[in-house]
């Protein structure tokens, strides 16, 4: 009787745990088993025991807590304690490579390790797939749905070479198509379709040059991708030239504008508020421009709204006011590490001041990209900084400058949070030292942002801001003649233009309220 009493209590306690943990669950927050299901592929994704370890609470409690904060040399862990360490090393020699050179010539493309997300067999098959249906429609002279046909299987596959090669070749098919002329597989030149061509026609043949680029980086022994982009490489960089020619113009009717003109003022100022809202809006705040201002101009928090987002605002512009006030000061002296760290300080100053400033400590990871180990940053950010006062990066236009510095930060990832913003800031400081106004990167265009970080996206960023200016001020952003491609012997940039532009002052925001000290830094408060 007692042995059965014994297993009844047992078995009442059982049901009454499982009661429990029923009740427990059902009491969970939505967002939690929204969370869940999201992770739960990844987590089945890992097949082998070292990586189970590793995604392991247990691990990262320890490395975090422990490891982190004993002596290297000291620990008995530290060849497991170092995420990233089985990253194969020369995907960062790629990284050295791209901040030395802009990586133009075919021998420097160095191959991807395969470092990211387990690629997953049955979307390489139906990739495989749609790559040779496309063939197929493409040579029954159905080249819209082959452009479809390949723009699946770059989104199912996007590290194939053959897809991304392919992808490229229709892209190019259809600017000359676009022009009239057929295509000759055994001589292709293009010296004829380039001229007088509009801006939105030229878009075709800088994606197909791209993704040549992209093709090559996954697999630079792909010798069809090799011979597309020598071809269309120099299309591009003529292209390029212009529409560089075109903006240093504009930039110089800008500066003829007085600082009198009541448009211009407020183009200004309008321009202020845009810069923080755009680039905060591209890291997923929520804040609307018109409450963006509000929290600027007033330091009070929104209803409704979070006080991160609200604090975000207050960081960047922050980060803006130390850019105005202290390094286009001195536009001079060369970029340094601690300029962009106190950037980067500002743009967190309201958030996380344990992170604002610092490089971070762990590996981080961003979608498929894996960035360096912690213990490379340092070495790679003065390796970046060093390229970016070198006599090769003077050398170029500063929008191109601006544009690879941007994409080479944004490739190391130095940062624990505020990457993209602080990115921002450095292409908008080298811009601004070479007499160019700041680019906003606009909310709606964050897909093409995300997805190319081309040079061809900042000046368009670049004139579109100066198109803002003259119209503010004329009413008119350029002239009817300015909007045909016309390639010229010889780029005439700010640096070439002659006396006036010597006396051209650096483009400063008139609305500069007092700046408090970061040290002092006022959270922002609800009334």
């Amino acid at each position: 009787l007692a042995y059965r009493m014994g297993n009844f209590s047992y078995g009442r306690f059982l049901l009454g745990c499982y009661f429990l943990a029923i009740i427990f669950l059902t009491l969970c927050p939505y967002s939690f088993w929204i969370k869940l299901t999201s992770e739960l592929p990844s987590c089945l994704r890992l097949s082998h025991i070292e990586a189970l370890l590793k995604s392991s609470a247990l691990y990262v409690i320890i490395h975090k807590y422990f490891l982190l904060n004993a002596s290297p040399e000291d620990s008995a862990f530290r060849g497991y304690a170092d995420i990233g360490s089985d990253v194969n090393m020369h995907d960062y020699d790629f990284v050295r490579s791209l901040i030395h050179s802009r990586g133009s010539s075919i021998d420097e493309y160095v191959e991807f390790a395969n470092g990211g997300p387990v690629e997953c067999e049955s979307l390489h098959k139906e990739a495989q797939m749609s790559m040779i249906l496309a063939v197929k429609h493409q040579a029954a002279g159905r080249t819209e749905m082959a452009l479809k046909l390949l723009k699946h299987a770059a989104e199912l596959d996007p590290k194939n070479s053959d897809v991304l090669n392919l992808l490229g070749e229709a892209f190019e098919k259809l600017w000359i198509v676009s022009k009239g002329h057929e295509i000759d597989s055994a001589v292709l030149n293009y010296d004829g379709l380039i001229t007088s061509m509009s801006l939105d026609q030229v878009e075709n043949i800088i994606t197909a040059e791209s993704l040549y680029t992209k093709a090559l980086i996954n697999n630079p022994a792909n010798v069809r991708a090799t011979n597309n982009r020598r071809r269309t490489l120099p299309i591009v960089e003529k292209i390029d030239r212009q529409r560089f020619q075109s903006i240093d113009l504009k930039v110089v009717r800008f500066y003829l504008v007085p600082e009198s003109n009541p448009g211009l003022k407020k183009a200004k100022i309008e321009h202020y508020f845009q810069h923080i809202y755009h680039s905060n809006a591209i890291e997923g705040n929520t804040l609307s421009l018109a409450q963006t201002r509000a929290v600027l101009e007033t330091r009070l928090a929104i209803g409704g709204k979070s006080l991160q987002e609200q604090n975000e605002v207050l960081g960047l512009d922050a980060a803006f006011k130390y850019l105005n006030t202290t390094l286009l000061s001195g536009s001079s002296t060369p970029i340094s590490m601690s300029d962009i760290l106190e950037l980067h300080r500002r743009v967190l100053s309201f958030i996380d001041l344990t992170e604002a400033g610092r490089l971070r400590r762990t590996q981080v990871f961003v979608g498929d990209h894996i960035p360096p180990p912690a213990k490379m940053l340092p070495e790679l950010m003065q390796e970046l900084v060093d390229w970016i006062n070198s006599g090769e990066a003077a050398a170029l236009h500063p929008i191109e400058l601006a544009a690879l510095a941007h994409w080479k930060l944004v490739y190391i990832h130095p940062f624990y949070d505020g990457n993209g913003r602080t990115s921002r800031l450095v292409m908008n400081l080298l811009l601004m030292r070479a007499g160019f106004p700041p680019a906003i990167v606009r909310e709606e265009d964050r897909h093409i942002y995300y997805g190319t970080l081309k040079t061809a996206n900042l000046a368009e960023c670049t004139e579109r801001a100066v198109d803002d200016y003259l119209k503010a001020a004329f009413g008119t952003a350029a002239s009817k003649t300015e909007k045909k491609i016309v390639i010229p012997s010889d780029r005439p940039s700010l640096y070439q233009l002659g006396p006036l532009v010597q006396y051209i002052p650096t483009l400063h925001f008139p609305w500069m309220p007092y700046e408090r000290p970061v040290g002092q830094a006022k959270i922002i408060h609800s009334t």
